[in-house]
């Protein structure tokens, strides 16, 4: 055979092989795809499904998943369970191959209308199921902020009892002391635990921006600042009845400010048959701490907490008071005792001196001058 039509033949040789190949993988692919096909559906419209079960035991896994994800969240509404519910369905529909049961993610309650007996009775499992565990949960989650809380609270307790116990003997004298009606100053207790509880956020590491809205809107305290600013306001009121049922004579003056013996003295005094006990304004009293009423006349009253003895002074003072505010009479008490000059002073002026040892048989002393 000639050269030439040798290498002829195997060209159309080769391509005949080609040819046939292509033709070959081409129709392979297509029944390839066309088998796989069939068999994927077969596999989804003809799942095995173990009847023998119930819907609901068939997808323990499914329920369990749904079930796990619940939280407390204290922003979710009324919907929250059975919109969980239904996506729990919805997942288990998909596994069973059951389309025309699938909620489709809509309400609940729409689906509920074409369901079948089988989905409907998995619904109310499902809602008792999901009801008790989300309680549980929320439960659990109330219990841990409550500890929380409790513990942060207790915290500001402890760390600050110094500041708490100052509060409470700088409020007992500013509550304590009577206004020009006589009346005690509550006014001032919630001024007083604001300003506790503004020293104790400041070493906590809060700045002014953060307090300085906390006294008119107390919602914007943290909530461990608002249990402590009510143990603060109940502490208080509770020491503050046991220190008023002191007997009197257990008081110790020595230990006493200016302005608690005022205020004893005030107590002191209406314990003793007298009325109309009343303050003088801190500013301008000219010589007056005291008014008070007893015999249908009126008392000016000085009173001093001393160290030392009481010179003229007081005396002085005393007497222009009862000039100024038109009263019957002047008093001096002092725990302490007067000078022999203040005694003199008084006794031309009309003064009546009440020193440490009548005023500790009070009782006893304002019997004798009837």
């Amino acid at each position: 055979m000639p050269k030439i039509e040798v290498i002829i033949f195997l060209v159309l040789v080769v391509a005949f092989w080609s040819i046939v190949s292509f033709l070959f993988g081409l129709f392979g692919k297509s029944k390839n795809r066309e088998d796989l096909t069939k068999d994927n559906e077969g596999d989804w419209n003809h799942k095995t499904v173990d009847k023998s079960k119930s819907l609901e035991e068939r997808n323990k896994g499914i329920i369990q998943k749904h079930i796990r994800k619940l939280n407390a969240n204290s922003y979710q509404n009324r919907y929250y369970i059975e919109n969980s519910i239904r996506d729990c369905i919805q997942e288990i529909t998909e596994s069973e191959g059951d389309s025309e049961m699938s909620p489709n993610y809509e309400w609940l309650s729409q689906w509920e209308t074409r369901a079948n007996p089988e989905y409907l009775e998995l619904k109310d499992s499902l809602l008792e199921r999901f009801n008790k565990h989300y309680k549980d949960v929320q439960k659990k989650t109330e219990e841990k902020q409550k500890k929380e809380l409790d513990d942060k609270y207790n915290k500001l307790k402890s760390e600050y009892e110094n500041i708490i116990s100052q509060f409470i003997e700088i409020t007992y004298r500013k509550v304590s002391t009577i206004d020009d009606y006589g009346d005690e100053n509550w006014n001032t207790l919630p001024k007083e635990i604001y300003r506790v509880i503004q020293k104790i956020a400041q070493k906590e590491g809060y700045n002014e921006e953060d307090y300085k809205d906390w006294s008119k809107y107390e919602w914007s305290m943290p909530e461990e600042f608002r249990k402590l600013s009510k143990y603060l306001e109940n502490r208080f009121k509770k020491e503050y009845e046991t220190k008023k049922k002191l007997p009197i004579s257990n008081t110790n003056f020595t230990s006493m400010l200016g302005v608690d013996f005022e205020n004893h003295l005030a107590r002191l005094l209406r314990e003793n048959g007298f009325t109309d006990v009343s303050g003088t304004p801190a500013t301008g009293d000219q010589g007056a701490d005291l008014i008070a009423k007893r015999n249908n006349k009126t008392i000016i009253v000085q009173a001093k907490r001393y160290d030392g003895t009481v010179g003229n002074k007081a005396v002085q003072e005393v007497a222009s008071a009862v000039k100024f505010y038109g009263a019957d009479e002047g008093w001096v008490i002092t725990n302490s005792l007067f000078t022999k000059s203040a005694k003199i002073l008084a006794n031309k002026l009309g003064i009546r001196l009440i020193d440490g040892v009548d005023l500790r048989s009070f009782s006893d002393y304002i019997k004798s001058i009837v």
